[in-house]
């Protein structure tokens, strides 16, 4: 990679897509009556976490896959990413399967904002270091040094 350290890789790209990341969830947030008569509300703040965090979390995990030697193994696992929440909606089964993944722990804490976000937050935070563990495995697997 040319010189670039792996951590300075992952912050160089991750702090980008994040600051887009706000960006966009800002106008989204506004549209659904997120921010109150009186301000920022405790679910437009709930619902900024958890898109920031689930944000960081899809980064870091498309970060991972690109530097695996199967690349194209990215796209079956966005897509069952992406559509598993939709397809757990209607099958229990899968519902206890996407449970523990970050994307449908944001659209449980997205559907209900009165919600306590802790447990969401929980189990963000553990797919993240799974994710984190597999970019530093894939680093030393193709000989990057971190």
């Amino acid at each position: 990679m040319a010189g670039v350290k792996p951590w300075q890789y992952l912050i160089g790209t991750a702090t980008s897509s994040i600051i887009v990341v706000s960006i966009l969830l800002i106008p989204y947030a506004v549209i659904n009556g997120m921010l109150g008569d009186y301000g920022w509300n405790h679910n437009f703040v709930h619902f900024m976490i958890l898109g920031i965090s689930g944000g960081i979390v899809s980064i870091l995990l498309g970060i991972t896959l690109t530097l695996s030697p199967g690349q194209f193994l990215s796209v079956p696992v966005s897509l069952i990413l992406g559509f598993g929440p939709q397809f757990a909606a209607q099958n229990e089964t899968l519902a206890m399967v996407f449970r523990y993944t970050f994307i449908m722990q944001v659209n449980l804490a997205l559907a209900e904002p009165d919600y306590n976000i802790a447990p969401n937050l929980t189990i963000i935070a553990a797919n993240g270091a799974v994710i984190l563990a597999a970019f530093a495995f894939m680093h030393r697997k193709n000989k990057f040094n971190i």
